[in-house]
């Protein structure tokens, strides 16, 4: 076992790796995204980021990608599919990630950079997009990027700001989250057909908490159908490698549901089912999705490679996970020592738990799981033999626009197997050639 040195280290690295470097992203999307300041609500109402200025998106308007329609139509003949019409009024919204701050200190340290302010934020661009791929295969589709900027999720609501050695910190990401969605009404959300509501880690866990709310926010003749993409915070309430059952992410949602005043933040039947006191416990992403009424797609790796230092405290130097150059299978915790042995199958242990804990959530939510290791941005990852995951997610959004509100409807689960799965391949639709390669885990 690893001593607290080497705990105190890992947290570190993980602080860093959200807090003092923003994540980067390798390919950007199609489409011009254009940035909106919702300065108007900042001052009205106070819906500002950790350093006090406004709230922002990003916005593109739908776009050509003819690839793509006439996969959407060859999936169903049906005039009256709802699907890809270029008629209708069909909106993404999409929560950028970047994990939480876990002290006032750290709050405001996060503050500096553009995942607490909004002020070096450019006037367009897409290169912070985590997985274009997702927004491109929606051409008809809206798509607007809410950029986090509060640290809690969206789910701050502290009346007065703290002071950090003079500077004044906010914790207000649920007026955030309201300003972003006042604006949006006013811009023709409110008369959409379709919406595509999700993020990725941090923003995953914001779509958890809030999708139910937000589907509440629109008209209540049940014109607009309303589904969620979660990717990667699927996140289990587990003891640490060390043997603590208060691990860093516990530490720092417990810390974070107090400090940021999120207990009418969060998802309502969640908050319900737990009181005041354990609400907390709501923001895990497989605890809240159990009390989540609206229809998602939970995408997760088995062997989430940020929950492997935020929950388990696995040690990176023992315990990284690789593919192989050669032949594309994955390698966890390749060192060779006893340490990483057993870290490895722990990591493995938590991967069968988190596939166990599928079973307590309703039957309207379906799911993606992967042995591919990683965090966020799962496109051209299978679960099983020729299942891709933009191919699954496209066809699982036909269907759940049309039967998710069904209470006989059982969503979808593809979910890899021990040892065998982890293919990385090109969706049917993408220009590149499909190629898929069946690897394992040593």
């Amino acid at each position: 076992m690893h001593n607290k040195k080497d705990a105190n280290t890992i947290l570190k690295l993980i602080f860093l790796l959200f807090v003092i470097t923003p994540p980067t992203y390798a390919k950007r999307g199609a489409g011009t995204y254009t940035r909106v300041l919702l300065t108007d609500a900042a001052s009205a109402k106070g819906a500002v980021c950790l350093d006090g200025s406004p709230g922002a998106y990003y916005i593109r308007p739908p776009i050509e990608a003819k690839k793509t329609k006439e996969y959407l139509l060859r999936k169903s003949n049906d005039a009256s599919s709802r699907v890809a019409k270029e008629t209708e009024n069909n909106w993404i919204i999409f929560h950028q990630g970047g994990g939480w701050c876990h002290s006032d200190a750290v709050c405001y340290d996060r503050s500096l950079t553009d995942l607490g302010s909004s002020k070096n934020y450019p006037e367009t661009g897409n290169q912070f997009l985590e997985d274009p791929n997702v927004f491109d295969s929606f051409p008809t589709f809206t798509v607007v990027y809410a950029m986090y900027c509060d640290g809690s999720s969206w789910t701050g609501d502290a009346t007065d700001p703290i002071t950090v050695n003079g500077n004044l910190v906010y914790y207000r990401g649920r007026r955030l989250l309201d300003a972003l969605f006042d604006d949006l009404l006013e811009r023709g959300l409110g008369e959409a057909n379709q919406l595509l509501y999700g993020g990725c880690s941090a923003g995953c866990l914001t779509s958890y908490l809030h999708i139910d709310y937000i589907k509440s926010l629109l008209p209540s003749n049940g014109t607009t159908t309303v589904v969620g993409l979660a990717d990667s915070m699927f996140s289990l309430q587990h003891p640490n490698f060390q043997g603590e059952e208060e691990n860093y992410l516990t530490k720092m949602m417990k810390w974070g549901y107090s400090a940021w005043n999120s207990t009418h933040s969060i998802n309502q039947a969640c908050l319900d089912h737990f009181g005041e006191e354990d609400a907390w416990k709501c923001l895990f992403g497989s605890v809240v999705v159990q009390h989540v009424q609206t229809p998602m797609l939970i995408a997760n790796s088995k062997y989430d490679t940020w929950q492997s230092k935020a929950i388990l405290n696995l040690n990176t130097e023992d315990c990284p996970a690789t593919v192989r150059a050669d032949d594309g299978k994955v390698e966890l915790c390749k060192n060779v020592s006893k340490v990483a042995e057993n870290e490895k199958e722990f990591w493995m242990k938590y991967g069968d738990e988190m596939v166990e804990a599928l079973d307590l959530v309703p039957n309207r939510h379906a799911a993606f799981v992967s042995n591919c290791p990683g965090h966020c941005t799962l496109w051209g990852e299978s679960a099983t033999p020729g299942s891709v995951f933009g191919d699954v997610m496209m066809d699982w959004f036909e269907e759940a626009v049309v039967h998710g509100q069904e209470e006989e409807w059982i969503a979808p689960r593809i979910v890899a197997k021990d040892g065998v799965s982890c293919m990385k391949a090109h969706a049917k639709y993408d220009t590149l050639a499909l190629e898929m390669a069946l690897v394992g885990i040593e």
